[in-house]
């Protein structure tokens, strides 16, 4: 089977590096965006964060992306960690015969950088994220089942946010909604993944055929 994953609130808990680029870049424009808000930035394209939750117009979203990066890429990135038991579950589906993926909506080359820093990078036979107008979930996931001749029918989405499961079933591809990451339970429960999964050993035992 081919298991694509998300990246941010899936295999890494990457909150603390995403609320600090958030706030540096906020503080450098002088935008006071409030903590409880932070965890919007977690998994949605930056120019949704920026425009819509922040309600910034086209310009002041690119200052305001620009900045972000310039932190996460200096340091954010590394702040970070992989979820327990992950590396053990990749391993463990490995071992079964699957492929594995990332399809994520950060910026292409931060997630190939933090990919080769957590060792999943060997453990995978591709990753796609975010370049140029290529933003949506949806289109990621679309172009790495094109790039890496995946049998959608013989696939499964794995993600914590609604975006990961509507871009699955536009695929007619399975899916399965993570509580454990920043979706909130609503979320997940109203996007109506194939299975919703409460921990890692849960999502394991699952794609396992526990």
């Amino acid at each position: 089977m081919h298991i694509i994953f998300d990246l941010d609130g899936t295999l890494v808990d990457t909150g603390m590096g995403i609320s600090n680029g958030v706030k540096y870049a906020g503080d450098e424009m002088g935008i006071e965006v409030p903590a409880d808000r932070y965890d919007l930035f977690v998994g949605p394209p930056l120019y949704e964060f920026a425009g819509e939750t922040l309600g910034l117009n086209e310009d002041d979203s690119e200052r305001f992306i620009t900045l972000f990066r310039e932190y996460y890429r200096a340091r954010g990135i590394d702040e970070c960690s992989v979820y327990p038991g992950v590396e053990q579950m990749m391993k463990d589906l490995l071992d079964a015969g699957n492929k594995l993926y990332i399809c994520t909506s950060k910026y292409e080359p931060s997630a190939v950088r933090m990919s080769d820093s957590l060792g999943f990078t060997p453990m995978l036979c591709g990753l796609k994220g975010a370049m140029g107008s290529l933003l949506h979930k949806g289109e990621l996931l679309e172009r790495l089942v094109e790039d890496f001749d995946v049998d959608h029918s013989d696939a499964v989405m794995v993600g914590d946010r609604a975006t990961d499961i509507f871009a699955a079933k536009a695929l007619e591809m399975k899916s399965v909604g993570v509580l454990y990451g920043y979706g909130k339970r609503d979320e997940i429960d109203s996007s109506q993944p194939d299975y919703s999964a409460q921990t890692v050993e849960d999502l394991s035992r699952y794609l396992l055929g526990q």
